[in-house]
């Protein structure tokens, strides 16, 4: 593919397939021994050098636990450099803190799947509308209260 020029698309899902790699702790050899491919290639895929190929993308969204219709979401580069990963690491660090098995585990990848799909219905106006007070109790639908699933100190 000499004298291709790189298009934004495919930096921008090569930046998308890197983030959610790492958040779920894959090494690019994982994702190369899935694709049967070498990592050197994910590698380029990651950077945007190669394009990916659409017969890929399926067993990519598997691995990285999401829809290939997220994976070919391409966000502007201004929407892509705005996503901040720290409140993700944060929350793997909070669960990180809870035995596996544990019902306090359960109760905490349910409330955060809750606020999360909620979130996602909701227009920001109406999630603003939905917000109730600063005591971290949402009144969206199917949420309920955060109080009774975070503790007081993980709440800010």
């Amino acid at each position: 593919m000499a004298g291709r020029l790189v298009s934004q698309a495919d930096v921008i899902l090569g930046q998308k397939i890197k983030r959610l790699r790492r958040l779920r702790g894959f090494s690019q050899s994982d994702v190369a021994n899935v694709l049967e491919i070498t990592f050197q290639q994910v590698q380029k895929y990651e950077r945007g050098v190669n394009r990916v190929p659409a017969a890929a993308i399926p067993a990519l969204a598997r691995l990285l636990n999401t829809t290939a219709s997220h994976l070919l979401d391409i966000e502007s580069p201004r929407q892509a450099a705005a996503t901040d990963d720290r409140e993700v690491m944060a929350l793997q660090a909070a669960l990180s803190t809870l035995p596996e098995n544990s019902p306090a585990r359960v109760q905490y990848l349910k409330a955060v799947a809750a606020l999360a799909a909620a979130i996602r219905a909701a227009s920001d106006d109406q999630l603003a509308a939905n917000i109730t007070d600063n005591t971290g109790r949402v009144s969206a639908s199917g949420v309920g209260t955060t109080s009774s699933v975070i503790p007081q100190s993980a709440r800010s």
